[in-house]
Formats: C-alpha cells, sequence, structure tokens
C-alpha cells in the first residue's frame, strides 16, 4: 500500500507499507527531511531500516496480554497490521500515513480532537465487545509496553487507564506514590491517580501531549549524537544539542528512581517535548511510568532487601547512578518524610487492592531509602 508519511499537514515521505503485515517496506521520495521522525537519519541522510524500525515499535508488542485475541478477532496477522487501520496515529505525537491519492486530512482523523472507538482496549482488557466487525481507529493499535492499558474519552480529557502484572498486579499503586513522592519534591510528573475499571485497579493518568507538541523519546534523542563515553553524558549532549539543558531533570529522575527502587527507567519511558510545528524542543517530559518499582515483583517478606536489584539506564546500581547527581540543594527530606504519611494514607484507601503486608513493604522501602538519600546531603 503506498502512502504518504505526514506531521499533522505537512507531507514528509512516499512509503510503502505492506497491505498485510503493516511492514514499512520502502522509503520513497522525501519532501521534508527536518520533519522526519528524531533518530531517523543514518549518517545525516533519510534510511529506510530506521525509519521502519520507529514505524514498528510504534506498534503493540507481541508480549502484551490479549494482544492475540485481539488479532483473531480481527483476522489480522500480527500488531503491525493494526497501524495502517487507524492511519498510524496516536496520542504521543502527530505522525501518521495518508494512503495515495486520499485528501484526508490531519483535522478529520486525529485522536487529539476527534472520537475514537474503545473496542481495541476492551478487547485487549478481556471485555467483549459487540458482535460484527470490529471498528479499529483507536489509538490503542500505537500503545506500546507490556502492561494491559487502553486511552479512554472521560469528559472530554484523553485519559490512559494503566494495569498490572500478575501476581502482584502493583504496578497501578506505584505510579500514584511516585505522582505522590514527585509532589513532594515539587518535581514536574504525568499526575497518576487511581481508578477502578471492570472491577480492576488502573492508574489512570490525562495525557501530557497535545495536537501542538510531541513526546521524544531518549532514546531517539540519543540516536542523533555520537558516543561521548557513557549513556550519561551521551544523553546530556544529545539533549543539549536541542537546547536543552538536561541535568537539572536528570538529577530529580534519578532521585525519583532511587527513592521508589524503580527497575525499569529505559529510554524509552523518558524524553523530550517538542513543538509539533515549530520543532523546537521544549523540555524535558513530565516525569512517567514508573510502575515496575517498591518491590513490585516480590514476595512481601522480601520486598524491602530486595528492591531496587536492577537499575536502568545510566548505571548497573541505584547508588551507582545516584553519584551521576550534580545537585542535591531541591531536596526538602521533611517534605518527602511528610510524603510517607500521605502514602500511608492512600494504601489504607487502596486497601482492596494491595495487602496490608505489602503496603507495610513499600513504606518501609520509602523509610529506608529516604534514609540513603538524607546521609547524601
Amino acid at each position: 500500500m503506498r502512502c504518504e508519511l505526514m506531521h499533522k499537514d505537512v507531507p514528509v515521505a512516499d512509503v510503502d507499507i505492506g497491505s498485510y503485515d503493516g511492514e514499512l517496506c520502502r522509503l520513497g521520495d522525501v519532501y521534508s527531511e527536518e520533519h522526519l521522525p528524531v533518530g531517523t537519519l543514518r549518517n545525516g541522510s533519510p534510511d529506510l531500516l530506521n525509519l521502519s524500525k520507529w514505524w514498528a515499535l510504534r506498534s503493540i508488542p507481541e508480549s502484551r496480554s490479549g494482544l492475540r485475541r485481539l488479532l483473531e478477532r480481527a483476522g489480522l496477522p500480527d500488531a503491525k497490521a493494526l497501524l495502517t487501520k487507524s492511519y498510524g496515529l496516536c496520542l504521543s505525537d502527530q505522525y501518521w500515513v495518508r494512503p495515495e491519492g486520499s485528501d484526508v486530512s490531519w483535522g478529520d482523523v486525529n485522536f487529539f480532537e476527534n472520537d475514537f472507538s474503545e473496542d481495541v482496549g476492551r478487547t485487549l482488557l478481556g471485555f467483549e465487545v459487540a458482535q460484527g466487525e470490529m471498528d479499529l481507529m483507536s489509538p490503542d493499535n500505537t500503545l506500546e509496553g507490556n502492561l494491559v492499558k487502553t486511552w479512554r474519552i472521560v469528559d472530554g480529557r484523553r485519559c490512559l487507564y494503566k494495569g498490572g502484572s500478575a501476581p502482584n498486579r502493583q504496578e497501578p499503586i506505584n505510579e500514584v506514590v511516585a505522582s505522590m513522592i514527585c509532589e513532594s519534591l515539587g518535581v514536574s510528573n504525568a499526575g497518576y491517580g487511581l481508578e477502578t475499571f471492570g472491577g480492576s485497579a488502573y492508574s489512570v493518568c490525562d495525557d501530557f501531549i497535545d495536537g501542538g507538541t510531541e513526546l521524544v523519546s531518549m532514546a531517539y534523542v540519543m540516536y542523533t549524537c555520537s558516543w561521548r563515553g557513557s549513556a550519561y553524558r551521551t544523553c546530556v549532549d544529545a539533549c543539549g544539542s536541542f537546547g536543552v539543558d538536561a541535568v537539572p531533570f536528570l538529577d530529580r529522575m534519578i532521585v525519583l528512581d532511587y527513592l521508589i527502587a524503580n527497575e525499569d527507567r529505559h529510554f524509552h519511558n523518558f524524553g523530550l517535548i517538542r513543538d509539533a510545528d515549530s520543532l523546537e524542543f521544549l523540555g524535558p517530559a513530565p516525569i512517567f511510568d514508573c510502575g515496575a518499582s517498591l518491590g513490585y515483583n516480590l514476595n512481601a517478606p522480601d520486598m524491602v532487601s530486595g528492591a531496587g536489584g536492577v537499575c536502568k539506564p545510566f548505571a548497573s546500581t541505584h547508588e551507582s547512578e545516584m553519584d551521576l547527581v550534580s545537585d542535591l540543594g531541591w531536596v526538602d527530606i521533611e517534605s518527602l518524610r511528610s510524603s510517607v504519611d500521605r502514602v500511608g494514607g492512600f494504601l489504607n484507601l487502596a486497601g482492596d487492592f494491595i495487602t496490608r503486608d505489602r503496603s507495610d513493604g513499600i513504606l518501609a522501602i520509602l523509610e529506608s531509602r529516604i534514609d540513603g538519600l538524607e546521609s547524601r546531603l
């Protein structure tokens, strides 16, 4: 299927996408190189391989629970085949593909302004949808990550609902706790709350991207920069090349991840915000995706001793990563200690979704980590 890769209403390039498997298999004429997705050039030139990888990473990962059921219901071979069913649109940026010969515009189809179907999300979450042909016009087709999740429109707001993984399903709780810690430190974050949907707990946050901005994952930002000897230095220099001083943000992210013993801060769950029209980078994105933390995958008796056994992205241990922090003058220990009481109150209210021994483990992790942070001040 021949298409135009579009950035809002700017034609970027001619591409071919497999009608059956959804693979981006040809890169033709490039009309606006500056509007190509960040990090897809190779040696300064448009590159089919890099663009194909970028396109493939927009799709639902094969490991997502419920994906097989969705594909069988939709009669599709794999997740990439879902992409063209909704023009490749998402709620994190303004890229999409327009079939050759079509006169459809960005305003006609984008999910920031137009309604979308919940059929894909509900199927992935295990709910039944109406019999007959599924409506695949959904931003859930381009929703990355392994956890069950779905976009919903709530009172006109685009909200992301994200569940937890077996057996503890603690990640939604952790997202709210991480937001509370961020608030106590004055750190910009996605602002998660906890809601029930279909009898299960989900973390919920408003989309922090709108029709005029986009999230550029740090992985793609760093692809624009040559290796500087360490991932941290490469990250700082790559951001600097776009006029963004990332050091204050990285200080705060590293401290937060230390406090919550985050085990999965990879380069695709933090990044920069870009103006989609001017292409100017505006600064770091609010902190998001903190669920894999606070001993989420451990048995309750092992939570305190085992939490944070894995560290990403800049060092193999949280203690080593903390050595990269350049300034701790913004840390308010008393506010942090007060936040533990607020977290305790929240955990009491969330008692239907977390056991008392796990709640106690979360509080003990936070208290221990705050002590460790205070020793560095």
